[in-house]
């Protein structure tokens, strides 16, 4: 069947949980974040992720657009956010530097591939 759509099935935001953690040192499917394209709040764990590509794509549940991509590149996994606004959850100053300096430090590997 030439020219023949395949319909793939999203799978939801705990999906990418593991690699999340990974990245992040922390429990990151509960956080929410603000959709740059539509303005949905979601969960990450409320997010459409369709893994069929070389990583794994994150869709808007209402808008459907994508909103990051979490890939690995030689072992290193990287995510490009910059469609997903984080709404950090309040805590100690120190839990919230290090989520900045993480998330600082994935901010210079994306300049540095580009």
């Amino acid at each position: 069947m030439s020219g023949a759509v395949v319909e793939v099935e999203p799978l939801d935001g705990n999906s990418i949980g593991g690699e999340l953690f990974n990245m992040f040192g922390r429990e990151m499917t509960a956080v929410a974040g603000a959709c740059r394209h539509c303005g949905a709040v979601a969960q990450i764990a409320e997010l459409r992720v369709y893994s069929r590509a070389p990583g794994a794509v994150v869709r808007c549940r209402r808008c459907g657009q994508v909103v990051f991509v979490v890939v690995v590149i030689r072992e290193e996994p990287r995510i490009y956010l910059d469609q997903f606004a984080l709404e950090w959850p309040t805590g100690s100053p120190s839990h919230s530097l290090t989520l900045l300096g993480r998330c600082l430090r994935l901010l210079i590997t994306m300049l540095r591939v580009s």
